[in-house]
Parts: C-alpha cells; structure tokens; sequence
C-alpha cells in the first residue's frame, strides 16, 4: 500500500478527495506544520509528500528540511502553490521538490503525474553498474569498460569509475531504473578531468539523459557538486580536443530539436528539410495520417500528407522564406486540411518552427487533429444559439454583473418583471435596483459571491419597478468571473412576491393547525404508510404516558391489547380511507386505557391522521350508571314495599311480643319467640333492600374505626370458625371519621362473612386500618373519588380470588357466587350501598388465587371528638312507664290499634286519629294537656309534618314523634328529620317505641324487668 504524507494546517480532502490520493488503496497521514511534518515522515517513510498552505519561503524552507534527511530524502514531495511566480517555482525545484502544481487542483490534470509519484519506489538515490557501449578518444573500438556506476542521488546523476576517463571519450550507454517501464539512455562525454573549480569539486562528464525513443529530455548537462570517488584533481584549464567540440555540436542539436518538441506539446510531429522532404515523422502524425513512418521518409509533405488544394500554397511560401526570409506561418498557429493515406480530408492546426544546424536548415511541424474541435465548437455555437433561445424567452430575470456590482447584461424578461427596458439597467450598478433596507444584505452577499467559485448562492432582496414600487425577487448568483467565456457573475432571478404571500399563508395555515393539534384535548396521532408514527400532539404522549420522542417510530398497534386485530384494522384503512372503532391499549406503566378512534387517509401524502379519545372513565361512568340504575330499580321496589311491609312487621312484632310478655315458659311462648325473630329477620332482609339502594335512615356520628374493630373482634372470631387466623393490624394515631355505627358494623360484617365463604379450606383474615390521602394523581386512576384526607378499613383474606369479569359485579343486587341457596346476593351490595351513604368510597383489588383485599375509604373529621356513649338498657330491662297524653295518628288500622296497646299498656292516656284532620279535631276538643303527638309521616290528606306545623301555635308545649315505614327519601321529602323533632322507624319493637317517647318527654317513672323474646 502506497503511503502519503500531506503537510497543511487545513483539510485537503473536500480538494484531493477525488483524485487518486484518496483511494482506498492509499494509506494517508496528515501534518499541520514544519516540525510535525518531518518527524511524521521520518517516523512513517511516505512514498509521496504533498505540501500546501505555506508561504513560499516556508515550503521551499520544508522542502530543503526533507531533502537534508537521510530518512526523509527517499520520498517524492508535491508542492502545491496556490498562485505561483517563475522565481517561486524555481526556489521549490532547487529545494528539491519533485513536481510544483499551480492554481487550483484539477483532477484529470493531476491524477496521471500524482499516481506516477505514488508508485515510483521510494529508493530514488541508486547507484547503478553499467557498461559503456562505446567509448573512446584514440580507438573507436575500444573495449566496454569495467566497474563504471551511475550514481543518481538527490544531487544529480554522477558516474564513477576506478579508472581514469580521458577527455573526449564519449559515452553511450542504456539502463532501466528499479521501479520504472521505460528504458533510459545515457548519451555523455568526458569534456574534462575531475577537478576543484572555484572550490568545488566537478565532474568531468556531462550528460543527456533521455527516456524511451529519445523523445522526451529526463536531464542534460548536470553537473555534481559532489568529487568522483578515485579521480585525483586536475586543474582547470587544460585544453579540449576536436571531438569534444563535434560531441557538443551534436548534443545541442538534439537538445534544440527535443526541447522545441516538449515546448509545444502538440500530437503530430514532423519534421523537414529545406527541400520538403520528410526527416522526421512520429508515432502519432502515423496514426493521425494513417502512414508508415518508413514509407514517408524522404518524400515531400506535399506528395504524402497535404491536400491537393494546398501544394502550390506551400511551395511558394517554402521558396519564399528560403529565399526572403519572409513567413507566413512560422512562429504561429494556423488551421488548415490534411490527408490521410486514404485521400480523405480532416481539419488540423499546425505550427511550425525553424533550426539552422551546420548550413542545413530543418523546419519542424506541430499537428493537432481539431476534427473534435470544429464538431464541439459547432455544437457550442448551437448550443449558444439555443441557450440565448431560452435566455431571451425564460420567464425568470437574467443578468450578468461585473465584479464592482456593474449591470453588464439582463435578459428581455427583465421589462416583464420590473418594467425597466435592458439598455435602461445596463451600465449602472446593481444597487441602485435594490431596496434601501436590503442594500446591505445584498452587499454581504455579492462580496460572498465573489469569493465562492461558480457555487450558486440564494438570496431574496426587494426590487424596485420601474412603476416605483418594490418587488420582491429572488436571486441564484453564481460568480463565472474567472471563466473568459463568461467573465461576469450570473444571476437569475423571479418575482416571488405571489409565492411569498402563498408561503406566508401555509405558514399561518400551518401555525393554526399546530396550534389545533397541540392544544387539541383528544390524542393525534400522524403515521406513514407503514403506520409508524411520525408525530403526534402532547395529548397523545399523555395517553400513552411517553414523551414525544420516545412515541415517534412506535406502530400504531404496538400498544394495542392482543384481543384487537390491529393488522386487519390498519389494512381495511389502507383499503378505504377511513376507519372509526374502538379499542383498548396497555400503557408502558401498565394501566389499561380504552379508547375511540377516528382515521382519515392521506391527510398529507403519505401520512394519516388518527385521533383518539379516551373514553376509560365514561365506560366507567357508564357501568357506574347501569349499577345505579339497578340499584334504583331495586330500590324503587324497596321503597315501594317497605311502607306497608313495615307496618306489617310492625303489627306482628307489636303484638308479638306483647303476647311473649303475657305468656308463661311453655311451648307457646317458645312459638311465639320464632314469630318474633323471623320478623326480625323479614326487617333486616328489609334493612337491606333499603342499605344498598341508600334509601335507610342513618345515624351518623363521629366514631373511631379502631373501636368499631375492637368491639366486634370477639364476635367476628366466633362468626369466622377456628380454621381462619384473624389478625389486625390498627394504626395508631388514626383519625375520626363520620358514620352510622350500626350501620358500619354491620358492613364489617358483611365483609368478614364474604371473606369467610371465599376461604373454605381456611386461611388468614387481616383487617387493617390506616390513615390516607388522596392527592390528585390517585383521584385520576379511581373515577369518582375527590381529594381529601380519609381514614381507611381494608378487609384482606387469602382466599379464592376472582377475575377480573366477576369483579365488575360483585356489587350487583342479587349478584352471588355462591351455590344456591348459600346467598341472597345482598351483602356486598348493602356493604356498597353503606358506604356511598355514607359519602365513602370502595375499592376491590383481586386476582384469582391471590386473594381478595376490600378497602374502604370514610373522610376524616377533623377537630371532633368521639361523644360519649350513652347507657344501654340491660338485656332485661324495659323502657319507663309513664301518664302523660299521647295523640296517636296513624292511618293504618291494625299500626294504630296495636301501638294504642302498647301506649295503655305503659300507663299513658291516648288519644286515637285515623288522620291529620282527625287529630285536629280531637286537639280542639280536648281540654286537657297533650304531652307528645306521636304520628306517622306519610298519610293520605294532610303529612305528619303538616299537622305538627298546624298544631304547634295551640299547643306549643306539645312533643312530637314521628314514625314511618316509608324510605329515606320519603321522609326526607316531608321534611322531619330536622333538628328537634323525633324519629321511629318502623317496624319497632314496644320497648323501643316506650324508651323513645320515654326520651322525649324527658322523665321516668319506675322501671319493670321484662324477659327478652329474643333470648
């Protein structure tokens, strides 16, 4: 592999990069400076040294330091010089650069010269043995000399020999260089003896080297500075002999004659006598004439290669100059016809000069084909015709400037677009077109221009019209200054005025649909045709939970569920154009959303705009409402039912158990004990119909949830069974929180029992309480919640788990999966209906196997206290008796005349309506005191509350107790549940109606123990 070295402080790859330095096949080392420079070529021995970017004294200075290296020596150097003198390239040559290219580089120019450079072998200096083919002074056939070496080195070509040369013998020998195709040959003479001339040793011999068939000069006469090793020094002066002078005749003829070859370079050269005859004929005028070199030998020009048109021309001009001196064509170029061998004619151009050697005059010519030329510049002529076709007739602006700004041309088009005539621009500058407030902005880019080559460069500046006005105009210049074809900087230039509104109105379009799409609430999304997604607005990296960067790329179903066909949803797009549906996704974190989705095809070409909107929360708000909705249909049918139901259990409790009070220990007492616990049980099947339709009454009070744990610890343990390990975990510090204690109790109740049923081969019960908030990220993941501080009771068990369809009903009414008959279906819903009654939230988390954990979630009260507990009656202990007058309104008959019992029974004195007109009449008739009214809330006529509002002014001292079977909203419609009224709800047992208007009237009297028929 070839190795280069190239010294400059900037990069040369944009300039050598296509030349044959940057091959593959090239390994390259850079240098920036002097001192870098060689200690990288002595460190890597490069086969070429290229050096750019010095000053001439710096790289001819680099040079020299490279030749003086011994290490350094070997290698080829290239100099490049940007804009050389002759004393430049000079100082570069002496140095010992190899090879100084001018201007700018030039690939095809170079790429022959630098590949040579490349391969010649690094080993210049060579020290070569050869033998004379002649030589002599006395005897013309002397033998070859033995031991004679030509030593070529950086300073010249020197011959040594341990024998003496003597002066006059000539030198004629042939070698081929290590590395190099062609032959050299040698031609020399002894002129004089080795000697010390002007305190520099000489050698005696000097040479001309030529290359091949004598046709190009490698190097003549050069002379060394250095001594021939074994030759003693002769002084200068010595006299020369005849044939010395005869040698040097010659050598200079051949010089001349090679010399005047090189100078002109041309294709073809011929070369005769005074007569026309042919001397000289060369391997390329045989190719272009088609003749042998031999057959053409010493005939005339005008017989073998000239027209016959031309032969009396050149005889004449021929004898003219021989005898006048007088030429036509000698010292320039002239094109005429040649022949070739077949007759036919082709154009060349010839130049001719003239040597005189010895009284003989030869005349040598210089021959170009210009076959190629005349077709090119035929074809250039068109092609200029054509192009000041379409120049004249393009619609865009075109003028050429000068490098001062000076309006040189501008094309027809110019009156079109700025209303000015051509010869009205031409020879004023540029700037006097242009707009005040772009003036300086052209300037910059006209300056720029003129030092960026021919590479277009763009700008759009304001223009004036002609009219006055300004157009805005864009410009493509392009400096052709250095061309001499062209000499001016080009520029074209159209009215964009139109294309800039237009583009300003894409703008704004663009800016509008930005704005749209990045403010949009639903997620957009564009994809390619291959539905990878190349943008999408902040709505959608939400969705998905990525930022934009890390969602562009993603494929449209990348996050779709498995349960979607996104491959045939995508390809009946790709097919119609449209698509609307539904699907579901699993974000990065894991969270499911659902979501509706539009697409339209194409939007832009090649890109497709989906939008998307989640819809999670309103297909939860939608199950929310068919729960509700359920929920209200039972309840409707609770509420319905529960008036009348109640005051049916409220007639077969009464009575019960005013005759389990009467009876003795027996059987019929034992009966009458079952009548009264299934009524029980029909009120708190009622209790529930009206728990999870959040149709009961409650009682909210402050309480600690600890304490509603505690003190049902004993009872849940017995409830549970031995097989299931109950543990609590209670926190301290817990807050309050504001519920109905029974009603609470009761769903912890439910709980434990579900978790009980879920864990039939055993298991672990954990019931835990904690305090919480919720902070606005948690209310977003749990539709329905609200920020706040809660306290929270979570009932965990390790039991059977469910899936994830089961838990979407689970707080059904009626829902169960238990087997039939183990259920009713009610309890989770009642625990629900509980818990929304009571302005809290449920949560279920579940999997099947892994258990069921149910939490809860009650607000926080905060400054309140828990209120002491007032003293509960014993199990066997009644209500106090009394003897104040009760008005009892009640429309039901068999409600009235059982509680009118139970009122005598305690010793009070009754008065009976079947109204609210009736009690009014009775009120106004009775001249006595009456103590309490005790009503019922909805009657036919006239409400409970409406009679107390009528009676109150007569009888304000009067005490009133409401009583009802009918729901929560009822009896909240009839307004008394307001402070300082009273409330029973029915169904109630006698001593609780006792002990209630016991309460009301504010004294007792003495108390008497009665058995519980429960027990």
């Amino acid at each position: 592999m070839a190795k280069l070295l190239v010294v400059s402080p900037v990069d040369l790859g944009p300039e050598l990069g296509k030349t044959v330095l940057w091959r593959p096949s090239v390994e390259r080392f850079s240098a920036a400076d002097a001192d870098a420079a060689v200690e990288m070529a002595r460190r890597t021995g490069p086969s070429l040294i290229v050096v750019d970017g010095f000053d001439p004294g710096g790289a001819a200075a680099l040079v020299g330091r490279l030749r003086q290296d011994s290490l350094t020596r070997p290698s080829a150097i290239a100099v490049l010089s940007r804009s050389p003198s002759l004393a430049d390239e000079e100082s570069f040559r002496r140095a010992g650069a190899n090879v100084v290219f001018a201007g700018m580089v030039h690939p095809q120019l170079w790429d022959a010269r630098l590949e040579e450079l490349l391969n010649v072998p690094r080993r210049l200096e060579a020290r070569i043995p050869v033998r004379l083919a002649t030589w002599s002074r006395a005897t013309p056939e002397a033998a070859p000399l033995e031991g004679l070496t030509l030593n070529i080195s950086v300073h010249g070509i020197l011959l040594e020999t341990p024998a003496r040369l003597e002066v006059g013998s000539k030198i004629d020998l042939s070698f081929t260089l290590p590395g190099q195709r062609h032959e050299l040959r040698v031609l020399g003479q002894v002129v004089r003896e080795a000697g010390l001339v002007d305190g520099r040793w000489q050698s005696g011999v000097k040479f001309l080297i030529l290359r091949g068939d004598a046709r190009e000069r490698i190097a003549a006469f050069i002379e060394s500075s250095v001594r021939i090793p074994g030759q003693p020094a002769i002084p200068e002066g010595e006299a020369e002999l005849p044939e010395r002078a005869q040698w040097e005749i010659e050598l200079r003829a051949s010089e001349a004659r090679k010399a005047a070859i090189l100078d002109t370079a041309l294709d073809a050269v011929i070369t005769m006598d005074a007569e026309g005859r042919i001397v000289e004929f060369n391997r390329a005028a045989e190719e272009m004439f088609g003749c042998d070199r031999a057959a053409v030998t010493g005939r005339t020009v005008a017989d073998t290669i000239m027209p016959d048109s031309l032969r009396e021309r050149h005889h004449r001009g021929l004898a003219r100059y021989l005898s006048t001196g007088e030429a036509t064509v000698l010292g320039r170029r002239v094109e005429m016809s040649g022949r070739r061998a077949d007759g036919s004619e082709f154009p060349v151009e010839l130049a001719i000069t003239t040597v005189q050697l010895d009284r003989r005059r030869l005349f040598t010519a210089y021959l170009r084909d210009i076959t190629a030329r005349k077709q090119a510049e035929d074809a250039l002529r068109k092609s200029e015709e054509r192009f000041r076709a379409v120049v004249e007739n393009s619609s865009d602006g075109i003028c050429l400037l000068s490098g001062q700004g000076t309006v040189l041309y501008t094309s027809p088009s110019s009156s079109r677009l700025l209303g000015w005539r051509p010869e009205e621009r031409e020879g004023r500058n540029v700037l006097e077109f242009v707009h005040p407030d772009d003036a300086e902005r052209f300037s910059a880019f006209f300056a720029h221009c003129l030092h960026s080559a021919a590479a277009p460069l763009t700008i759009e500046v304001r223009a004036r019209h002609r009219d006055g006005g300004w157009r805005l105009m864009e410009l493509v210049a392009a400096n052709h200054l250095a061309e001499p074809a062209v000499s001016a900087v080009v520029i074209n230039y159209r009215d964009v005025t139109q294309r800039q509104r237009a583009e300003e109105s894409v703008r704004e379009a663009a800016r509008q649909f930005r704005a749209v799409f990045d403010g949009a609430l639903d997620a957009m999304v564009i994809a390619d045709d291959e539905g990878r997604c190349v943008e999408a607005n902040a709505a959608a990296c939400g969705l998905y939970g990525l930022n934009r960067s890390a969602l562009l790329g993603h494929w449209i179903g990348d996050f779709v569920t498995p349960d979607h066909d996104v491959a045939a949803t995508w390809a009946a797009f790709r097919r119609d154009g449209r698509a609307k549906g539904e699907l579901r996704i699993v974000r990065p974190d894991g969270r499911v959303r659902e979501l509706e989705f539009s697409a339209s095809g194409d939007f832009l070409p090649g890109s497709h705009l989906a939008i998307f909107r989640d819809v999670t929360q309103r297909r939860q708000l939608e199950e929310q409402l068919r729960q509700a909705q359920k929920i209200e249909a039972v309840g409707r049918l609770a509420g319905g039912v529960a008036h009348d139901f109640n005051n049916l259990l409220n007639v077969i409790t009464g009575y019960g158990q005013m005759l389990f009070r009467r009876l003795a220990d027996g059987p019929e007492r034992e009966k009458t004990r079952a009548i009264l616990q299934a009524a029980d049980r029909a009120a708190g099947l009622t209790r529930q119909l009206l728990a999870f339709s959040r149709k009961q009454v409650l009682e909210p009070k402050i309480l600690d949830l600890n304490a509603v744990v505690s003190g049902m610890d004993e009872m849940l343990r017995r409830l549970i069974g031995e097989d299931i390990a109950l543990e609590t975990d209670l926190a301290s510090g817990l807050g309050l929180t504001k519920a109905d204690p029974g009603q609470l109790e009761q769903v912890l109740m439910n709980l434990v029992v579900n978790a009980r049923d879920a864990m039939p081969r055993g298991g672990r019960l954990r019931l835990e309480t904690a305090n919480a908030e919720m902070d606005e990220a948690y209310v977003r993941d749990h539709l329905g919640a609200r920020p706040g501080r809660y306290v929270m009771l979570a009932v965990q068990d390790t039991g059977l788990g469910m899936d994830a369809e089961t838990q979407k009903h689970i707080f059904e009414p009626f829902f169960t999966t238990k087997e039939k008959g183990k259920g009713t279906g009610l309890g989770l819903a009642t625990v629900y209906g509980i818990v929304k009654q009571s302005e809290g939230y449920i949560w279920v988390e579940s999997a099947p196997g892994a258990g069921t954990t149910i939490s809860i979630y009650l607000l926080r009260s905060e400054g309140e206290q828990v209120p002491d507990e007032p003293r509960r009656p014993a199990a066997e202990e009644v209500a106090p008796r009394g003897t104040e007058t009760v008005l009892l309104v009640e429309d039901e008959d068999m409600v009235r005349r059982m509680t009118r019992e139970v009122l005598e029974g305690a010793g009070y004195q009754v008065l009976e309506a079947s109204s609210g007109f009736e009690a009014l009449r009775l009120s106004a008739g009775h001249r006595g005191r009456l103590d309490l009214m005790l009503t019922d809330v909805v009657m036919p006529g006239m409400s409970g509350r409406e009679l107390a509002e009528r009676l109150a002014p007569v009888r304000p001292a009067m005490k009133v107790l409401y009583m009802s079977g009918h729901t929560d909203d009822a009896i909240f419609h009839h307004g008394v549940t307001q402070a300082g009224t009273g409330f029973l709800q029915k169904p109630f047992t006698p001593e609780a109606l006792e002990r209630r208007i016991r309460e009301m009237l504010g004294r007792s009297t003495a108390v008497e123990a009665r058995p519980d028929p429960g027990r």
